[in-house]
């Protein structure tokens, strides 16, 4: 991180794909505990959600999950967790979310770097809840403090989001390497990814799951394949 990042120290970088796909340092994706909840990825399904004239221009848009669900399908998270997923939004508009970011601990949110490019954080908020139409919180941020070598950004809260709603559990980051032995364990196995995007259908708007499979992990990247049944495409950066 850099040098004024705040005290908390940051996140293992493990940043993961939709798949199958591949994502590092000039990817797109999202740090998250990985072994555990894999929350924001690369389009790989990006011709399959897009007509060309749209797939040509994908560097600029987000990622939407595809053919997802409203509760996670691999690992049981109770409501309270479920809040720690969130999303962010232009400042004074709460209801358009453009990326996914996942509170880490009460006033910590990762979410990915090129999300945040060109932003500040007074024109940049963060919700919880799974319907943006009605959030069950919005904060303003303190500070956005992007990676400087991987696609990640720590951003802080200018306060704590359980204030909105107690329940709320945040995820804790992964600080396991998972690059090694550990990590290869994991290979194979399936893993829910989340995130909010435009779906072009307001009964499907808001947080969606999806199962997909661990293909691959290093320390800057993740690989994972949704086989065609279920993925990302644009908005769950």
């Amino acid at each position: 991180m850099q040098s004024d990042t705040p005290d908390t120290p940051p996140a293992s970088p493990h940043a993961p794909v939709a798949g199958p796909g591949r994502l590092g340092s000039r990817g797109r994706g999202l740090w998250a505990p990985c072994a555990v909840l894999v929350t924001a990825l690369l389009t790989a399904l990006l011709p399959a959600c897009a007509p060309p004239e749209e797939a040509a221009t994908w560097a600029q848009r987000e990622d939407q999950i595809v053919n997802g669900t409203r509760e996670p399908q691999v690992l049981p998270m109770t409501p309270g967790e479920q809040l720690a997923i969130g999303y962010l939004f232009p400042t004074g508009s709460p209801g358009a979310p453009f990326c996914t970011g996942t509170l880490i601990d009460p006033r910590h949110v990762i979410t990915a770097r090129h999300c945040v490019e060109g932003r500040t954080a007074a024109n940049t908020g963060f919700a919880i809840g799974h319907d943006p139409s009605g959030p069950r919180g919005t904060f303003a941020l303190e500070a956005i403090h992007p990676h400087p070598e991987v696609d990640a950004a720590l951003l802080v809260l200018n306060g704590d989001a359980r204030r909105a709603a107690p329940e709320l559990r945040p995820l804790p980051a992964n600080r396991a390497d998972l690059s090694g032995v550990a990590g290869q364990a994991l290979i194979g196995q399936p893993v829910d990814v989340a995130g909010y995007g435009e779906t072009q259908d307001a009964a499907r708007a808001g947080r969606w799951f999806a199962q997909v499979i661990l293909a691959e992990i290093t320390r800057t990247f993740v690989v994972v394949d949704g086989r065609g049944r279920q993925g990302l495409c644009f908005g769950d950066s």
